[in-house]
């Protein structure tokens, strides 16, 4: 079985990678009505006010978070099932996965700052035994509150590609749906692979949150 494992978290300003964080964030308006002063009373006609402030701090009571925070919430794993052998010495093209997730993007923070998404990919490897040229495809959605996820294919030659960029101007949980048959994997020759009968092969995906402006603090669960 082939299974890709998914190594997941936040990282701040591309310096920490935390462990998967699933907290769910949300916004929380406070309001407040006004009340009717002396002078604004006129015989049988008055006027009075009501307003609301905004608050985009998890916890309304908490003074540390006045701003909101960029959250990666929830990455998805991949699974291709069984691969053979003859296919692995002679390499395959697009298999689709068969099982596959959502990615989930929170952005709460007030103002305009856009963020970016990047994900790197290890070799796949069973015990001592590794494989090469593998990548892995992703293919296009959108969220629903409009942030494009453009697809992207990740290989295992480490270097981190862009998979998504939010727009600065759109806040909320942005979700991507990736479909198992868009999620597909190539791998190239590996004749010289010391393969086992019922051995897994799996690798890490790393990735990477980041934006200039305010992030999430690294989370451990």
């Amino acid at each position: 079985m082939i299974e890709i494992k998914r190594l997941a978290g936040i990282i701040m300003k591309a310096t920490f990678t935390s462990a998967l964080l699933l907290a769910a964030l949300s916004g929380t308006m406070l309001v407040s009505a006004g009340q009717a002063s002396a002078a604004d009373l006129t015989g049988l006609d008055g006027t009075s006010t009501a307003d609301f402030t905004v608050s985009t701090k998890t916890d309304p009571t908490d003074p540390t978070d006045p701003n909101g925070k960029l959250v990666l919430q929830a990455v998805p794993s991949f699974n291709y099932g069984e691969v053979k052998a003859s296919d692995i010495y002679s390499g395959f093209n697009d298999k689709a996965a068969t099982t596959a997730g959502d990615i989930k993007v929170s952005d709460t923070r007030t103002g305009s700052d856009n963020w970016q998404l990047t994900a790197s990919m290890s070799p796949f490897a069973a015990g001592s035994s590794t494989l090469s040229g593998a990548a892995l495809t992703l293919g296009a959605t959108t969220s629903p509150i409009g942030a494009n996820f453009a697809g992207a294919t990740i290989t295992d030659e480490g270097a981190g590609t862009i998979v998504a960029e939010g727009i600065g101007t759109l806040h909320g949980v942005n979700v991507f749906t990736m479909a198992p048959a868009a999620s597909t994997l190539t791998l190239g020759a590996n004749a010289d692979a010391a393969l086992a009968d019922k051995a897994a092969y799996s690798a890490d995906i790393t990735w990477t949150l980041s934006s200039d402006g305010p992030t999430a603090p690294v989370v451990t669960p």
